[in-house]
């Protein structure tokens, strides 16, 4: 995606991590990855006592992303405390043990380009603990009013809002 000649805000990404040793380095190389090219990312340790905060360190000299550490408080916790950290206009949470595919946030941004979007959610595939395909998840298009009344909720990972 040529985005070489237009505007394109800040989205910014928080990766909440607890005890999450296998999964992360994967993790944060599919947000590193991505194709859009205006980007932050955000990792909050909420009290690992693995070797996670020892892989971050080593990961931080080659992916660049801001690293807060915190006491345990709960993976809601620590998305707060990253969204406040942020300077994105578009917000979303990757989940430690999810992956993005390469082009999802570049993907996502064009629906944005759209006013009255304030939030998006891909398609996405539900993978093993070998990152291994199980399935597809297809998702549609919802209402504001579907979306806060049902109790079927499609969204699940790549999730993007509005920060206001």
């Amino acid at each position: 995606m040529d985005m070489s000649n237009s505007y394109h805000p800040k989205i910014s990404i928080v990766i909440p991590v607890y005890n999450c040793e296998t999964y992360i380095e994967q993790a944060i190389k599919s947000v590193s990855s991505q194709t859009y090219p205006h980007l932050e990312l955000i990792v909050v340790d909420d009290g690992s006592t693995d070797n996670t905060v020892e892989i971050l360190k080593k990961l931080s000299v080659t992916h660049k992303f801001i690293l807060i550490k915190q006491a345990n408080l709960g993976q809601s916790a620590a998305m707060n405390v990253g969204w406040s950290a942020s300077s994105g206009e578009i917000l979303g949470y990757l989940s430690s043990d999810d992956l993005y595919a390469p082009t999802l946030l570049a993907e996502s941004y064009k629906l944005f380009e759209q006013e009255d979007v304030i939030l998006t959610f891909p398609c996405y595939d539900l993978i093993d603990s070998d990152s291994m395909k199980l399935k597809q998840v297809n998702t549609n298009w919802i209402s504001f009013e579907h979306l806060i009344s049902s109790l079927d909720n499609p969204i699940g990972p790549g999730v993007l809002f509005r920060k206001k």
